[in-house]
């Protein structure tokens, strides 16, 4: 950690971290909603096995992406929590964050092609791939920004080691 006050505070590229945070949340919750309004319109035509809709263990695959959402849309809440009080648990917990939504993306993929006749889209494998560079750049960032050693330090004991600088 340094001194430095230019690097210090919520700004620079951490506004830049909130805004995805946010869009992040927003975006889960849109997920959710359009997962409920197609099951709402479409369901039974797509789980209703003499339907040309049907598409089989879509039910309980759909219900888990609620499932994977919700605990997504959680956790990026206590992630602005944690932001805005600029608790020193943040940069943990954002990369735990990041890699919990890079795990969910590829486990929703593999259950949803593995366990249906649904194919595999080239617009899918963009969507991952760009999530797993979205994340690893932010892990970077969270690991070796200066900024973010000094702004995350409230509530930390004087004996704690900061291990992320």
């Amino acid at each position: 950690m340094t001194d430095n006050p230019k690097l210090k505070g919520l700004g620079g590229w951490l506004i830049v971290v909130a805004i995805f945070i946010v869009f992040t949340l927003v975006l889960n919750l849109f997920t959710i909603g359009f997962i409920v309004m197609t099951l709402k319109f479409h369901g039974s035509g797509f789980i209703n096995q003499v339907s040309d809709q049907y598409i089989p263990n879509i039910s309980w695959i759909l219900s888990v992406e609620i499932g994977l959402n919700a605990i997504l849309i959680l956790f990026a809440i206590y992630l602005l929590y944690l932001f805005f009080t600029k608790n020193y648990k943040f940069p943990y917990y954002m990369l735990g964050y990041l890699v919990t939504s890079c795990s969910f993306l590829l486990l929703d993929q593999y259950l949803c092609y593995h366990y249906t006749k649904l194919p595999i889209e080239s617009r899918e494998i963009a969507k991952t791939v760009k999530q797993l560079i979205w994340s690893g750049i932010w892990a970077a960032y969270i690991l070796r920004s200066e900024r973010v050693a000094n702004t995350f330090v409230e509530g930390q004991c004087k004996s704690h080691n900061n291990i992320i600088n």
